[in-house]
C-alpha cells in the first residue's frame, strides 16, 4: 500500500536505466542456461498451493527454517489468490509442523483485536470482524478461509497452543479509541466526553481519506495531535499507580494510543523531514509495533509476518530508508527470513484511484515476463511454482555475480496508478523467493463489494 510521489519518479527513472544495461548484460545463451540450471537445482517444487493438502512438499523448510522466529510472507501484489492462498497453507504448515503461534498482518493492529477474540473465543462474527480491519484490501474469500482455519484449530488445541492474530499498522483506531474510552469513564478521568469526542474524531479520519497526507484533512489531524499527548501523558502517569495484575491491560491501552499518535505524526506533512517517505516511516512503524506485541505477549515465540514485499524485504530499498525488514534482521538478525513473492504472468485485485478518489476494483492482467525478467529465470526454472532459498546457497562464478547483481522484479500495488517493476539485488533483499507460475485474482467478500460501492477505506 504505497502512496504515489517523487520516490516512485526516481525508482521508475531507476528502473528504465538499469533495465537497459541488465538485459544487455544478461543475453547471453549459455550463461542464461547456467543460471536457469542452477536456479532448478536450487529450488524446491511446490505441488498445492491450496491449503489442506498435506505437507510432503513443504517437508525441506523444516531445515531451512529450522533457526527462524519471524517469518516475513511477502507479496508484490495485494491481489493474487494464488498468494493469498499459499500463505495460509504455509501458516499451516508453520503453526502445526513448527511451533508458530502468531500471525501478524499488514493491517489495522486496533481493528483486528476483533478477529483474534474471533479465533481465540469464537466472538463475534466472521465476516464483520474481517471487514472490521478497514483495508478493502484484507476483506476478501481467501482471508476468510484463513481466519475460519485459525478459529477450527484453535478449538482443538490447549490454550498454550492456540495462534494468535495481530494487526501491525496504525490506521483505523475504532476499536481502539472505544476501549480507551470505555477505560477512562471506567476510572473517572476528568473530560471524560470531550476526550472521548477526539479520539472518535482521530478514529474516523482515513475512511473517506487516503492518502492522508492530502491537503483537506491536513488541518484535521494537526488540531487532534495535542489533546492526544496531553491523553497519552495522563495515561501513563495513571500506569504508574497500577499494579502488576492490572498493567497488561493498561499496555494495550498505551498500544491503542500510541497507534494512533503513529497515524498521526506520518500523515502530518509538517512532521515529517523534507526527504523522508511515508510508507517508509509507515513500515517502520509497523516494526516497532511487532517489538510492542512480542514483549507484550512472552509466549509468542514465533511469528508469521503478511506485507507486501517493501516491508518485508531486508537490506535498504531504493531511497535509502530503512523499512520494516530492515528493522526485523537489526532485532533478529538471521533468526528473521524474508521471503518475497514473485509471477510469471496472470491477473490479480487492485483499486481504482484517481483525482485523489478511491473507485471500483478492477483486475488487472500481467502479461508473462520478457527475457531477462527475474520471473521469467524463476519460469523458465520451475514450470510450476516454488521455492528459492538465497539463505544457503552456495555458488560461485556467473550464478553469484548474477545474484548479487540488480535483477528486474515485479512491483504491482494496490492503487491502480501504482503499477510496474523494480530493480532488487536478490541475495541482498530477499532469503528466498517463492515463485508462483499463473495467478488469478483474490475474491472480495459482499462486504468489501459494499464498502468500495460507498467509496469508503481503501
Amino acid at each position: 500500500m504505497n502512496d504515489i510521489n517523487h520516490y516512485n519518479f526516481w525508482m521508475l527513472l531507476g528502473t528504465l536505466l538499469l533495465v537497459n544495461s541488465s538485459v544487455a548484460q544478461y543475453s547471453v545463451s549459455q550463461t542464461d542456461d547456467e543460471i536457469i540450471e542452477w536456479l532448478r537445482q536450487n529450488s524446491i517444487p511446490i505441488e498445492y498451493v491450496e491449503a489442506e493438502n498435506g505437507f510432503s512438499d513443504l517437508q525441506p523448510l523444516k531445515k531451512i527454517l529450522k533457526n527462524v522466529k519471524v517469518v516475513g510472507l511477502g507479496e508484490n501484489t495485494h491481489g493474487t489468490r494464488e498468494f493469498f492462498q499459499m500463505k495460509h497453507r504455509l501458516l499451516e504448515f508453520l503453526v502445526t509442523e513448527m511451533g508458530f503461534l502468531g500471525f501478524a498482518l499488514e493491517a489495522s493492529h486496533s481493528n483486528c483485536v476483533p478477529i483474534n477474540d474471533y479465533v481465540l473465543y469464537g466472538k463475534g462474527n466472521r465476516e464483520n470482524v474481517l471487514t472490521g480491519q478497514g483495508y478493502v484490501v484484507w476483506d476478501t474469500q481467501e482471508l476468510l478461509s484463513l481466519i475460519d482455519w485459525m478459529r477450527a484449530y484453535n478449538q482443538g488445541v490447549p490454550d498454550e497452543r492456540k495462534v494468535r492474530f495481530y494487526g501491525l499498522d496504525f490506521g483505523y483506531n475504532e476499536v481502539g479509541a472505544e476501549k480507551v474510552a470505555a477505560y477512562l469513564r471506567k476510572h473517572r478521568f476528568n473530560d471524560i466526553e470531550a476526550t472521548a469526542s477526539l479520539l472518535h474524531n482521530i478514529a474516523g479520519l482515513g475512511i473517506k481519506h487516503w492518502p492522508m497526507t492530502m491537503a483537506d484533512v491536513q488541518p484535521a489531524l494537526k488540531a487532534a495531535y495535542p489533546g492526544l499527548h496531553q491523553l497519552i501523558d495522563e495515561l501513563s502517569e495513571h500506569g504508574e499507580k497500577l499494579d502488576a495484575a492490572n498493567l497488561r491491560e493498561h499496555s494495550q491501552l498505551m498500544m491503542y494510543l500510541g497507534t494512533m499518535k503513529q497515524f498521526l505524526l506520518s500523515n502530518i506533512k509538517d512532521s515529517l523531514p523534507e526527504t523522508a517517505h511515508p510508507n517508509m516511516v509507515r513500515s517502520r512503524g509497523m516494526a516497532a509495533n511487532l517489538f510492542r506485541i512480542l514483549d507484550m505477549d512472552t509466549s509468542v515465540e514465533k511469528i508469521i509476518v503478511w506485507a507486501h514485499d517493501t516491508h518485508i524485504s531486508v537490506g535498504r530499498p531504493a531511497n535509502g530508508e530503512p523499512n520494516m525488514g530492515h528493522e526485523f534482521r537489526k532485532r533478529f538478525g538471521t533468526a528473521y527470513y524474508a521471503l518475497g513473492f514473485e509471477f510469471n504472468e496472470g491477473y490479480y485485485q487492485s483499486r481504482h484511484y484517481s483525482s485523489n478518489a478511491l473507485g471500483e476494483l478492477e483486475k488487472p492482467y500481467v502479461a508473462p515476463a520478457p527475457k531477462g525478467h527475474m520471473a521469467w529465470y524463476l519460469s523458465e526454472a520451475m514450470p510450476g511454482n516454488g521455492w528459492l532459498d538465497l539463505s544457503s546457497s552456495t555458488t560461485d562464478g556467473y550464478v553469484r555475480e548474477w545474484l548479487n547483481a540488480p535483477q528486474l522484479f515485479r512491483r504491482h500495488d494496490w492503487l491502480s496508478f501504482s503499477v510496474g517493476e523494480e530493480m532488487t539485488i536478490p541475495i541482498l533483499r530477499y532469503d528466498g523467493i517463492l515463485f508462483v507460475g499463473h495467478t488469478t485474482s483474490a475474491v472480495p467478500t459482499p462486504n468489501a463489494r459494499k464498502t468500495v460501492s460507498r467509496g469508503e477505506r481503501f
